[in-house]
């Protein structure tokens, strides 16, 4: 179970979305898992992203959100490791209400 989970506006672009994790990053929480979901709201299913969150004093503050096309994610995984990012979850989320499979990764420093 996660510390804290927040609902994301399934229409931000991918820049966006990521900015949203890092805000509530910098409350003390590490980013665990990020999917796609639905929510009914005035009879209407509105599309959002649900970002779960572990409370850790120790939290990788940088986030790195790659989609993943055509690409490889082994290959995706590892030339991120080699640049010292930490591999944190994938899968499809919505970027501007569309499916987009992305890879997140996070790290300290730049």
């Amino acid at each position: 179970m996660a510390d804290k989970t927040v609902k994301i506006d399934g229409n931000l672009t991918l820049e966006q979305t990521k900015n949203r994790c890092i805000v509530e990053q910098n409350k003390g929480f590490q980013l665990q898992k990020l999917e796609r979901g639905t929510v009914a709201q005035g009879g209407e299913a509105l599309m959002i992203n649900s970002a779960e969150f572990e409370a850790d004093l120790d939290f990788l503050p940088n986030l790195d959100f790659v989609v993943l096309g055509a690409n490889n994610p082994e290959t995706i995984k590892s030339q991120r490791a080699a640049q010292g990012w930490t591999f944190i979850t994938s899968g499809p989320i919505f970027v501007q209400n569309n499916i987009t499979v992305v890879l997140v990764f996070a790290r300290n420093g730049n």
